[in-house]
C-alpha cells in the first residue's frame, strides 16, 4: 500500500474499501504513517485491521518512532498495545535510510538531527 507514502486519507481508504490488505508493503503502511506523524492514517489503517501484534509491524514501528524522536508516536502506538521495549531484529535496506534519515544517523553512531 504505497498510497501511505504519497496518498491521502481518501485514496487510503478508498484502496482498503476494494480490498488492499492494510499490512501489504515494506515498510508496512503502519510504519510508514508513523514515521509521517500521519494519525489520520493510522487510524485508517488500523480500522481496516492493521496489525501491531508482530515485530514486522508494532515492533517497527515503535522503532521508527524511537529512533526519530516522535514522542506522540511512541504515545499512541503505546496506547494501542505496543511494547516501549520491543525489540526489532531486522537489517535496514538500502532505500529506508532515505525514508528515515535520523535512523541512518544513529547507526553511523552520529547525534540524529533535531527536528
Amino acid at each position: 500500500m504505497s498510497a501511505v507514502c504519497i496518498g491521502t486519507s481518501s485514496i487510503i481508504r478508498l484502496l482498503l474499501s476494494a480490498g488492499a490488505h492494510p499490512d501489504n508493503g515494506c515498510p508496512p503502511p503502519i510504519v510508514v504513517s508513523i514515521a509521517k506523524e500521519d494519525t489520520a492514517s493510522f487510524r485508517l489503517l488500523r480500522e481496516y485491521g492493521a496489525r501491531l501484534d508482530t515485530p514486522e509491524t508494532g515492533a517497527w514501528a515503535m522503532a521508527v518512532a524511537q529512533a526519530c524522536g516522535l514522542k506522540s508516536m511512541e504515545e499512541m502506538l503505546a496506547r494501542e498495545g505496543v511494547d516501549r521495549g520491543a525489540i526489532l531484529m531486522r537489517c535496514p535496506i538500502r532505500w529506508e535510510y532515505c525514508l528515515f534519515p535520523n535512523q541512518a544517523m544513529i547507526e553511523n553512531g552520529l547525534p540524529p538531527k533535531p527536528r
